[in-house]
């Protein structure tokens, strides 16, 4: 059996989503019908809770694993069971973090847009770096920016995945800081499985499921589960660039600009991404 794909995700700075980013991601993953298994090494356990409540999908398992020995434990499991494996990564520093970001085929870095969150994922990129170092290979990344507004307008937001490119990193995804995101981890379960009570809910929730397919898609081009997808991540090779792409980045004007907002180009290119598939 070929060695399954390890995605982590990994910030220093407590309260950029995280988290909130894997479930994500697991969820699109498990509703395109994937299995997929789910690592939480971070004290705070925030997934594991998450996978407690009722509402999540069979086919998505939850592994607690806070010692080296419980991840290498956990990630021989899941890799005879699972299609792909999700780490979520504890903020601080730790051998157990190095552990899993030198066992990833790529690291995901959230990031939102402020001076404090850039400088932290600059550290992040750091350690990921440190890590491809000590395991001896090369290890991909790329960033999403998190808990955008829905009223930034994209020319801003081109003008911060601008900044990225620059530095030679990509942006898998953008995602708007949305209440159906905060309702996976209240109630359990993913995008796909919660309910919709009242019609008013029913358009946010599926906005929130266009902007993680979008994002499963992105991701599935980088690490090759979509073939011929052409997308790629940034190697550590250009890491000791990506410290500074990361704080200029954070710090771009978002107060005001003309064209689309992020719901509307989220609309556009799930719209694209369909018409892609069916071509």
């Amino acid at each position: 059996m070929g060695r399954r794909p390890i995605i982590s995700f990994a910030t220093s700075k407590g309260g950029s989503g995280k988290s909130t980013c894997l479930v994500t991601l697991a969820g699109v993953l498990a509703d395109g019908g994937g299995r997929v298994a789910v690592i939480d090494t971070d004290p705070t356990q925030t997934v594991a809770r998450w996978g407690e409540r009722t509402g999540r999908p069979g086919s998505i398992s939850v592994y607690s694993a806070e010692t080296e020995d419980a991840l290498l434990d956990a990630i021989d499991e899941a890799s005879s069971k699972h299609h792909v494996i999700l780490i979520d990564v504890e903020g601080r520093a730790s051998i157990v973090g190095n552990m899993a970001m030198g066992k990833s085929s790529l690291v995901i870095v959230p990031v939102q847009p402020s001076e404090p969150d850039g400088h932290e994922a600059a550290k992040t990129i750091r350690a990921i770096k440190t890590a491809a170092r000590a395991h001896e290979r090369e290890i991909k990344f790329c960033a999403v920016m998190n808990r955008l507004q829905g009223a930034i307008r994209s020319r801003a937001y081109h003008d911060i995945v601008a900044q990225f490119q620059k530095g030679g990193v990509p942006v898998a995804a953008s995602l708007i800081d949305r209440e159906a995101y905060r309702r996976v981890f209240l109630e359990g379960g993913t995008l796909w499985t919660l309910g919709v009570n009242r019609e008013d809910q029913r358009r946010p929730l599926e906005k929130a499921q266009r902007e993680a397919y979008i994002f499963g898609e992105e991701i599935g081009r980088m690490i090759g589960l979509i073939r011929d997808g052409g997308g790629t991540a940034a190697s550590d090779a250009i890491a000791d660039s990506a410290p500074d792409t990361f704080r200029k980045a954070a710090v771009v004007d978002l107060a005001a600009a003309d064209g689309e907002t992020i719901d509307e180009a989220v609309d556009r290119r799930y719209e694209e991404l369909k018409i892609e598939k069916s071509a």
